[in-house]
């Protein structure tokens, strides 16, 4: 049985603000950000072709996940990231009439602006947090550094469900791991690890690189994403060794063991807990 990992992870972006496509032209004018499919796949880039080659586009939606109707469907939909479901619809309300920029007050757009602004750099920090917390699980539980593979089992569904209760508290999501009646086996516990970094890597990818520019950094943001399972292991390992000389020589072993995948010292600092 395959479940859903995503829709937890991925931050439902409905939580933005309400979420509405019209039914007069079913959801073509829809402009929101609901980027998982009504059964809870995370969407499909409208410019990536894989694992879809798309048939149909949306020009509008740039390079972003969010559902969209570019062809007359009979509501929003995207493409998923799963091989095996081409396409899905979306679970945005169909309502008569739905409120437009034009319906609100000038002296109400910039607050909403703003705020979605917020919401949105506290999502991307959850999905950072999250995603730093199940990389420390597995090196915590001694797994490997493998490609994400494999149906979800009851493992995935029972860490994603407690996920939330998690909040950004690394050692409750270390202890779920261990604590879990169904992760009770290294290569089950590792598997389930490797496919949930995978799906919070992609969910920070796609959500979060226009909330985090590169030029706060000399890190590129889709290298950070790419390095950050090596670095918080090499950071594990380095702590220790590093310990009686201090944190002089902490990013340098960091860099011994991670250069060779391309890694500098800025993408080391914004990687590790506490940075440089």
């Amino acid at each position: 049985m395959m479940f859903h990992i995503f829709i937890v992870l991925a931050i439902s972006a409905s939580a933005l603000g309400e979420e509405c496509q019209t039914e007069a032209d079913k959801g073509a004018s829809y402009e929101g950000h609901v980027n998982v499919t009504s059964s809870g796949i995370l969407c499909q880039a409208w410019d990536q072709l894989t694992p879809h080659i798309p048939t149909s586009t949306n020009i509008d939606a740039g390079p972003s996940n969010y559902c969209r109707n570019p062809d007359d469907e009979e509501g929003v939909w995207c493409y998923t990231t799963n091989p095996a479901i081409r396409w899905e619809y979306c679970n945005v309300t169909m309502e008569e009439s739905c409120p437009t920029e034009s319906s609100s007050t000038t002296t109400t757009s910039s607050p909403s602006t703003d705020m979605e602004s917020i919401i949105m750099e506290e999502k991307c920090d959850l999905l950072k947090t999250r995603h730093h917390a199940l990389i420390m699980a597995r090196v915590a539980h001694h797994c490997k550094d493998n490609p994400a593979s494999g149906e979800a089992t009851q493992c995935d569904k029972d860490l994603v469900e407690q996920l939330n209760d998690c909040g950004k508290s690394t050692m409750c999501i270390i202890d779920t791991v261990s604590f879990s009646e169904n992760c009770n086996n290294t290569e089950v516990r590792c598997s389930t690890l490797d496919r949930l970094i995978y799906a919070s890597s992609n969910s920070r990818a796609v959500d979060c690189y226009t909330q985090i520019p590169d030029e706060r950094s000399g890190c590129n943001w889709f290298k950070r994403i790419a390095i950050t399972a090596a670095v918080l292991a090499a950071y594990s390992g380095c702590v220790v060794a590093t310990a009686p000389t201090g944190e002089t020589l902490l990013v340098p072993c960091i860099l011994g063991v991670t250069g060779v995948l391309g890694a500098t010292a800025d993408c080391v600092c914004d990687i590790i807990p506490g940075g440089c």
